[in-house]
C-alpha cells in the first residue's frame, strides 16, 4: 500500500508557474520533501515488518 501512495503522489499534477524560476525552485523543494518523507515512511514500515517476521 505504501508503494501505491508513493508512486501516485509523485506523478500527481500540481499547478506550478513555470515562467518564474523562484516558483520552480520552491516546487522542487516541496517535491523533494514529500518524496523523502514517503520513502522514510516506507522504509520504517519495511523495517518493522522485517523485525517482526524476519
Amino acid at each position: 500500500p505504501h508503494n501505491i501512495y508513493l508512486h501516485s503522489a509523485l506523478v500527481k499534477s500540481r499547478e506550478v508557474d513555470r515562467t518564474r524560476r523562484e516558483d520552480i525552485r520552491e516546487a522542487n523543494m516541496y517535491f523533494l520533501i514529500e518524496s523523502t518523507i514517503a520513502l522514510f515512511v516506507s522504509f520504517f514500515i519495511n523495517l518493522f515488518v522485517m523485525a517482526v517476521f524476519g
